[in-house]
């Protein structure tokens, strides 16, 4: 059972890529509180773990999601490179399309809060 979770294209990858792309597309979806929310639990996983829960799951605390794949795709990427792109750069692309979509244009989404 553990190899079916955690190898490299296990269960655990997919619920990972399955997440990685519902965050990057919730500006479209989800509204903007829920956004803020699971914002906080995505920093505090961070502060609390110094490193994504399901990463280290499937890992251990020896590598991330993004380094690992890039990894086997033969892209050398530095972990701090890979380290900011994931934890800085991502978010605020979602932040900055949630503020795009939701606040400047007016965007209705799927789900929204009330």
């Amino acid at each position: 059972m553990r190899d079916i979770l955690h190898s490299d294209f296990g269960l655990v990858f997919w619920i990972h890529s399955l997440l990685i792309l519902g965050a990057l597309a919730s500006p479209f979806y989800l509204d903007y509180r829920v956004i803020l929310i699971l914002l906080g639990f995505y920093i505090l996983q961070f502060v609390l773990f110094k490193q994504c829960v399901l990463s280290i799951f499937q890992f251990g605390k020896v590598d991330g999601f993004y380094h690992h794949y890039a990894a086997r795709l033969g892209l050398k990427w530095k972990r701090r490179t890979v380290s900011v792109v994931s934890n800085l750069v991502l978010p605020g692309y979602v932040l900055v399309m949630m503020l795009i979509w939701q606040v400047v244009l007016q965007k209705e989404v799927w789900l929204a809060w009330g």
